[in-house]
């Protein structure tokens, strides 16, 4: 059997392979057959573009690429994000991920496209040696009591619906990254995307004791019942605005009978506060200029803590 890898965008019949080669590792239960229509019929899958290496005529190694934007110290930039990077059992060892990534970093920027982000659940160092950086990944954790929704109220949650009020959301994750030295961008189309794709999140307003807004957040339960803080924002980021939210998010959880709240979060003192904050051991954010001229600064790079689970891929 040959051993030189060939790499090329994947066909129907490549998208299809990737799908059986993946199912057993991200399958979460479903049968193969329940695993290819659901992924076939998601808009992430649908809105990636797949690459593939084979041998002969085995796909043996892919990944998944998904346009997204960056926007660093102000300006706007074209990136790309990385995810399902999956080598066969029987083939590991051989570099042929390596030979993949490379390829594909290499294509991209042959395209104009200056950044790449991914989310390691591998050690970070086989990426880091591809030119990646990791970046500061916390997660942040809450056991939630019986007492929590006896707690202070003058700050509320309240549900809304997105699409009716998708300008207005949008208008504050855009000022609330606005002072950071990086943050992941999202037009409106992106914006739509996120809502076809993660069709269950719900939305909820923050509001103080005289019912004025000073952000959202959007909510989602996790695979063990948790409740996850997909993604948030504030009209001005401080440590009373930033403890309102989530006192209010631990408050939500009690009045649903939800025992625990989890999210990725950044480091500040109000999160900490809140929460429990550890180093998440996967899903670890990792970025890469594919362009020299437009290399992350060390600012850069330690307000990637403040990315959201909600751009995950």
């Amino acid at each position: 059997m040959t051993t030189n890898l060939v790499i090329r965008p994947a066909d129907e019949k490549d998208r299809l392979a990737t799908l059986e080669n993946t199912w057993r590792y991200w399958g979460e239960g479903k049968t193969r057959d329940e695993f290819v229509e659901n992924r076939l019929n998601s808009p992430q899958f649908q809105r990636s573009r797949r690459f593939v290496g084979l041998l002969g005529e085995q796909v043996v190694v892919s990944l998944a690429a998904h346009a997204c934007q960056f926007r660093l110290n102000g300006d706007l930039f074209e990136g790309v994000a990385i995810g399902a990077v999956y080598t066969r059992e029987e083939h590991r060892g051989h570099g042929y991920a390596s030979q993949l990534l490379d390829h594909v970093d290499r294509l991209h920027a042959d395209d104009g496209i200056k950044l790449s982000v991914l989310y390691s659940d591998i050690a970070p160092a086989f990426y880091e040696r591809l030119g990646y950086i990791r970046c500061p990944a916390w997660l942040g954790q809450a056991k939630i009591g019986p007492d929590a929704s006896s707690r202070d109220v003058t700050w509320r949650l309240e549900a809304f619906d997105p699409t009716r009020s998708l300008a207005a959301v949008e208008k504050l994750y855009t000022a609330d990254q606005r002072s950071l030295a990086m943050s992941i961008a999202r037009p409106h189309a992106y914006w739509e995307f996120t809502l076809r794709h993660r069709k269950d999140d719900r939305f909820h307003w923050l509001l103080d004791g005289d019912a004025r807004c000073h952000g959202y957040a959007r909510l989602a339960m996790g695979r063990n019942q948790e409740l996850r803080i997909v993604d948030h924002a504030l009209s001005r980021r401080s440590y009373e605005t930033e403890r309102a939210l989530f006192s209010a998010v631990k408050r939500f959880a009690a009045e649903q009978g939800v025992g625990n709240v989890q999210f990725w979060v950044a480091k500040t003192p109000a999160a900490q506060e809140c929460f429990e904050v550890q180093p998440r051991d996967e899903e670890i954010t990792m970025v890469k200029a594919l362009d020299k001229d437009c290399l992350p600064s060390s600012a850069a790079i330690e307000s990637c803590e403040f990315f959201h689970e909600v751009d995950h891929v």
